[in-house]
């Protein structure tokens, strides 16, 4: 959308093949979809409009004169989008250009605190059905509505009504007061934390909600803490004993069972020694040292004793020695 409250999704301009007219078609997305919100649309050049979809033609007329004219029209948004919040208008002619704006997009918050949320379950034949979810239920909490014009209401569920004409010195709209109800078992999700009623005739703005609560809320949960840090890498001293080399060694993967082998970092050695020989005489428990650090299987160098260790030390001595001769 990019800041955009319009957009044109999709356009296309064709010829009938039976009729050999010219034909067009715009999906335009509108987000966040608001019901009753006014979408103005300026074709250039001025062309016909015929179908309009998912929207209801609020105006239609021609703006300006010659090259610079184009067909104005005006949309209120209805309470169902079509896929991906879009309404598709369609006509004859071709159109070059299309300009978009919004009026009634923006979102008003209420100030209620149980958070109410307005939408439109139907509106046909002269009577729409409203739907207020509230994010908190509150029983006995009450509602007040505050419509711009002068209607009536019936068929009310989730809630009951308390006063029809709440403000009677209001000639031009009227505030109808709802207690809310102990939520009933077995209601279909859509109605669930919800109250609805019937309207007539279908109004055209979205009502402002404010509500008397029957007790205070509780605070809000203090915030969630910290994650913990992470554990340091396991680390197993060495047993002088069972390895004259001692040390210590830092593990991968650290062993699930007794008896498996156990994996260490080939990058970093597994085994830190407390001596350091100089590289031009090298000891012999330097060069077992590297011939240790390329095995991957440490646990079997742990297993092995005193005298053992010794004989792999001067074997690969040995095996130095004659590599160099």
């Amino acid at each position: 959308m990019n800041g955009h409250c319009a957009v044109v999704a999709h356009h296309d301009n064709w010829e009938d093949e039976a009729t050999g007219q010219s034909q067009w078609d715009y999906k335009i997305k509108v987000d966040p979809w608001i019901v009753f919100a006014h979408i103005t649309v300026q074709l250039r050049p001025p062309v016909d409009v015929l179908n309009v979809w998912a929207a209801s033609k609020i105006s239609e007329k021609i703006v300006g004169h010659g090259a610079e004219a184009v067909k104005e029209l005006i949309v209120e948004l209805g309470h169902k989008s079509q896929d991906d919040f879009t309404f598709d208008i369609s006509g004859i002619g071709t159109v070059k250009h299309a300009e978009l704006s919004c009026e009634g997009t923006e979102i008003e918050e209420s100030t209620c605190g149980l958070e109410p949320t307005f939408s439109v379950l139907n509106n046909y034949d002269g009577i729409i059905s409203p739907r207020i979810h509230m994010e908190t239920w509150q029983v006995g909490a009450i509602i007040d509505m505050q419509f711009d014009v002068r209607l009536t209401v019936g068929s009310v569920w989730g809630a009951e009504v308390v006063d029809d004409d709440k403000d009677k010195s209001n000639k031009h709209g009227q505030t109808v007061s709802f207690r809310l109800l102990p939520m009933a078992r077995g209601i279909p999700p859509d109605r669930k934390s919800a109250f609805g009623f019937e309207a007539t005739p279908p109004f055209h703005s979205v009502p402002s909600i404010d509500c008397t609560l029957r007790k205070e809320l509780p605070p809000p949960p203090p915030p969630s803490p910290p994650w913990p840090k992470p554990p340091p890498p396991l680390r197993v001293l060495i047993d002088p004993r069972e390895c004259f080399l001692q040390g210590r060694m830092n593990f991968v993967k650290p062993p699930s069972q007794v008896g498996m082998p156990w994996r260490s970092n080939p990058f970093t050695r597994a085994m830190q020694y407390g001596r350091t020989r100089s590289r031009r005489t090298p000891s012999h428990t330097d060069y077992a040292s590297r011939q240790m650090g390329s095995i991957q299987d440490l646990s079997k160098w742990l297993r092995l004793d005193r005298s053992k260790a010794l004989e792999a030390s001067h074997a690969a001595v040995h095996h130095r020695r004659h590599h160099r001769l």
